[in-house]
């Protein structure tokens, strides 16, 4: 019976070390769903979030319109405001973005030969500068694209691509640790984006639909899987993040307890987003994470549960040239929009991007 009770408590409960009583956490629902949101995360209201990768090199778009106001997917995709969609875009027959990059670098200039060129201009690249402007802002916290759909990482992952090579799908430069090292240093929180549910160097066909081209183009393989599942671990060791993006939710099988359980007890302050698994409840994702994700669109009224909108200061999250003023949110528009969020216990995700 005391066997019993034991294996029950290890199973179900976060325990405490008899050190120092610090909660550890086990990756089940139960045990994570005890955790309280940390109090930073609360009081942190703007964030900083970096979109940067091989996108950034060409850095087009058509600047058409936001999403929270498409009434036509197919449409929207094939006029992507989005520069860090740039990828997917050019592989839409008819899309401004092929003519562009047929016109400008070629119709037989696969977009992985960016890499060299985001590697060569990214040598003057300097954290330091980046980290001290973002911290003027009055910004707490700073989410960067470790890996985009585009599947390029900011960092030299030791983890295998089974499909191309580390050149290609891998920056030399570990951009990721420069980055946290200095975040931390000036006192500021640093997170992680990773596109853990879709990945264009899996799955080359181009999205053309919401509804059900973006889903059905998620890769589920075993070998996807086991990929992004070794990434995480990879990134939790590698930089302990204080805060875990996650986008277009995550591969079915994937080890999405077992990732969160990890970071916790290796970061008690870390929060999550709640972009993880379509195959879950809608409550079991609320018990599992710490905020929602609006993406340029702000709440109604006041929640109860912690949010976090997210969005350029244009129609862009990566960098794009044709944004021009006329595209961007005014000062005014921008402090009426954040004081509006705050109020509503809401917490601002503005995107920043370089221009590489």
């Amino acid at each position: 019976m005391r066997y019993s009770l034991l294996c029950f408590l290890l199973i179900n409960v976060p325990c405490l070390s008899q050190k120092n009583e610090t909660p550890v956490y086990l990756p089940t629902e139960e045990s994570l769903s005890a955790r309280e949101t940390p109090e930073w995360y609360g009081n942190a209201k703007l964030g900083i979030f970096i979109h940067w990768g091989l996108y950034s090199v060409p850095g087009w778009a058509t600047p058409t319109t936001t999403p929270d106001k498409v009434t036509d997917w197919r449409a929207f995709y094939k006029n992507n405001p989005y520069g860090e969609w740039y990828s997917n875009t050019l592989r839409i027959e008819g899309s401004a973005t092929q003519a562009h990059h047929d016109k400008t670098y070629g119709k037989d200039f696969d977009y992985y030969e960016f890499a060299s060129m985001f590697n060569e201009q990214n040598r003057i690249w300097d954290a330091q500068k980046w980290v001290s402007l973002f911290k003027e802002t009055g910004a707490k916290y700073i989410v960067l694209t470790a890996k985009h759909h585009d599947g390029f990482t900011l960092y030299p992952s030791r983890i295998a691509h089974p499909f191309m090579e580390k050149i290609l799908i891998n920056s030399p430069r570990d951009l990721v640790g420069e980055l946290q090292d200095e975040t931390r240093k000036q006192n500021l929180k640093f997170g992680i984006y990773y596109s853990g549910g879709l990945d264009w160097s899996f799955y080359r066909s181009p999205i053309t639909n919401l509804w059900p081209d973006l889903f059905k183009s998620m890769p589920q393989s075993v070998s996807y899987t086991a990929y992004v599942d070794t990434h995480f671990y990879e990134l939790i060791h590698r930089y302990t993040p204080d805060v875990l993006w996650n986008d277009v939710n995550f591969p079915a099988t994937g080890d999405m307890l077992g990732i969160m359980a990890e970071l916790i007890n290796h970061n008690s302050n870390v929060v999550f987003n709640n972009r993880w698994n379509s195959g879950l409840s809608k409550q079991t994702i609320i018990n599992l994470t710490d905020f929602e994700t609006p993406e340029y669109v702000v709440n109604d009224s006041v929640t109860e549960r912690k949010w976090e909108t997210c969005r350029g200061i244009g129609y862009s999250f990566g960098y794009n040239q044709n944004e021009t003023e006329a595209h961007l949110l005014s000062s005014d528009e921008l402090i009426d929009m954040f004081v509006d969020i705050v109020s509503k216990n809401g917490n601002l995700l503005l995107r920043a991007c370089r221009k590489t």
